[in-house]
């Protein structure tokens, strides 16, 4: 039988502490980090890094946050590269081939909440510099650079939001104020034979969020067209006086705040019978609502 000295006794414990702690490594990291909660210990012994939320480092080390927001299929562009480190544990991070690397520094492709080979890819209409699509929990979700995308103004991947720094989805809030610019014209709504909306500078937004805003004003059980005047007049259109039967809305520039968006643009008839627009659209209560909608010059 081996004897051994109290300090042989402390040394064994101690060893075991951290090869426990070096356990730890196998949890499922393409599970969401729970950053609310302390970092796990053995023995008062910290196994794991403390981030305040899930990213992966892309784009010459941006920090990209992973957000709950899921992705459909069809959205999810060609494959720009893999995760490459786990950073989710000071040991993992510090350590390599037995020697000290400390201090840390980050690389493009590693990540605190994804797998080691988890792919990264592009998130189609969307340039990758500002969002970028991952694999979490079996989705697609996006992440935003948290730079051009800055910190609260994401979803988090806990599902929770912040009113006062929300996530922008420029889609639902140019179909909003868009829809808005209708009822600044009376009895415009009556007699219209369809709704042409300009999107010539709406350049933000993909080709999914440009059929979704078509697609919003089909209530109105009209005709809805992507087209500019130009484009209205070779389509035959146009008739004398530079008057249509339909109505063309049009934004002529967008100024976005921290919780608030304000668009300006205007509703077109003919060349003497227009109106220029203003609306804001503020993020209340959990969502994007039009809080002021304004004429601003009548023609």
């Amino acid at each position: 039988m081996i004897k051994l000295n109290p300090f042989g006794i402390y040394l064994l414990v101690f060893l075991l502490l951290l090869s426990g702690c070096g356990q730890s490594r196998d949890v499922d990291h393409a599970t969401a980090v729970k950053f609310d909660q302390a970092p796990p210990s053995k023995g008062g012994v910290s196994c794991q890094a403390s981030w305040p939320y899930p990213f992966v480092f892309w784009d010459n080390g941006q920090t990209y946050m992973i957000t709950n927001t899921l992705i459909e299929n069809d959205e999810v562009g060609g494959e720009i590269g893999q995760v490459k480190r786990d950073i989710s544990s000071f040991d993992l991070i510090s350590i390599k081939d037995d020697v000290n690397e400390q201090p840390y520094v980050k690389q493009d492709g590693d990540s605190n909440a994804l797998a080691v080979g988890s792919k990264i890819y592009a998130f189609k209409d969307v340039d990758d510099r500002d969002v970028i699509v991952v694999n979490h929990n079996d989705k697609y979700v996006k992440a935003f650079n948290t730079v051009r995308c800055p910190e609260g103004q994401c979803i988090d991947i806990s599902g929770e939001t912040d009113d006062s720094d929300p996530e922008r989805d420029m889609g639902e809030i140019y179909q909003l104020a868009l829809d808005a610019y209708l009822p600044l014209w009376k009895g415009l709504i009556d007699d219209m034979k369809y709704i042409a909306i300009d999107m010539s500078n709406l350049t933000d937004l993909s080709d999914k969020d440009k059929k979704q805003i078509l697609e919003y004003f089909s209530k109105y059980n009209v005709d809805i067209i992507d087209s500019n005047l130009e484009q209205l007049e070779e389509k035959g259109l146009v008739k004398d006086a530079s008057s249509i039967d339909g109505v063309l809305l049009r934004v002529e520039s967008t100024e976005i705040l921290e919780n608030k968006v304000t668009i300006k643009g205007s509703v077109y008839k003919s060349a003497k019978g227009a109106i220029g627009t203003l609306v804001e659209v503020e993020f209340l209560n959990g969502k994007w609502q039009v809080t002021k909608a304004n004429d601003t010059w009548i023609s």
